[in-house]
């Protein structure tokens, strides 16, 4: 499995409601839940820029951009492959039973705002993460004859991307009796007091 994760400036979306510091701390903390539950299923890695220490996931450097980082580290661990993103705190083991299970060649699991949240690949194609990429990587899969499933999962399909998405993730933790304190109680206080739905 494939986690990309670039901590110079993450999670642009949420500067009006965190600073750098806090940003860059939840995205470390939704990196943590990511790979805890990915690491179930197989060997997890960590594709980034930044040095990351993550319990039960190994560092694949790159600095590349996003595409090229991912292509370096399909190269490195071969397929089948699985690749997530780091904002998806909310998914659970049985989404990736649902994502594994599939036979077909590409099983892509879209996001909210038209990008890919899940993307299985038993054969290669072409990454273009960024902007519509589930359409862009539906269409090379089918292009090249493979193929192609979607499976829409709510739990991946909500990524954290904007201060409206936190409501979710409070929501989620409260509901899941998750463990929110590697958080300093700033970032919570901020996600709790601005960011209930």
């Amino acid at each position: 499995m494939l986690i990309p994760v670039c901590l110079d400036d993450p999670k642009t979306g949420l500067s009006s409601v965190l600073g750098l510091e806090e940003r860059r701390e939840l995205t470390r903390w939704m990196l943590r839940r990511v790979v805890e539950v990915a690491g179930s299923f197989g060997s997890v890695f960590v594709v980034s820029p930044n040095r990351i220490d993550v319990d039960g996931a190994s560092h694949i450097y790159s600095d590349r951009g996003l595409n090229p980082d991912l292509e370096m580290g399909i190269d490195r661990v071969g397929l089948p492959v699985l690749i997530l993103p780091c904002d998806i705190p909310l998914i659970e083991k049985s989404d990736l039973g649902c994502l594994v299970g599939c036979g077909e060649d590409v099983v892509i699991s879209p996001g909210d705002r038209g990008g890919t949240n899940g993307l299985l690949l038993r054969k290669r194609i072409k990454l273009q993460y960024n902007g519509e990429s589930y359409r862009k990587h539906t269409e090379n899969a089918l292009e090249k004859g493979f193929s192609v499933k979607s499976v829409c999962l709510n739990n991946v399909f909500r990524d954290i991307d904007s201060p409206c998405d936190l409501s979710y993730l409070l929501k989620f933790v409260i509901e899941n009796n998750l463990e929110l304190n590697e958080l300093s109680e700033e970032i919570v206080g901020k996600i709790d007091l601005r960011c209930r739905p």
